[in-house]
């Protein structure tokens, strides 16, 4: 069987704007270990910030967006898409 794309993969955005990128692939899970401690080493990057990013209003995780040179942070609710914002969209019910 021909294998197209490997079984891990891990990234992390690195930067004073979190504009640059590390992407480790790999077929095991050991491979993919040793790959993540070499850019972290490289990049003196302790911990992912997405780890710690929680909305301060529903205190869940929120994730992290890139598009055409804006970045936000987010979270989907059952109305639509929380900034972490107080607002009429955001308020608990």
């Amino acid at each position: 069987m021909k294998k197209d794309f490997p079984l891990f993969q891990y990234s992390v955005f690195t930067g004073t704007n979190r504009s640059e990128q590390y992407v480790v692939r790999a077929d095991t899970w050991k491979d993919l270990q040793e790959g993540i401690k070499k850019v972290k080493e490289a990049t003196k990057e302790e911990e992912d910030i997405a780890e710690k990013v929680v909305c301060p209003i529903h205190k869940v995780a929120m994730q992290h967006f890139v598009k055409y040179g804006d970045e936000w942070w987010s979270h989907q609710t059952d109305n639509g898409w929380c900034t972490g914002k107080d607002n009429k969209t955001n308020r608990l019910l």
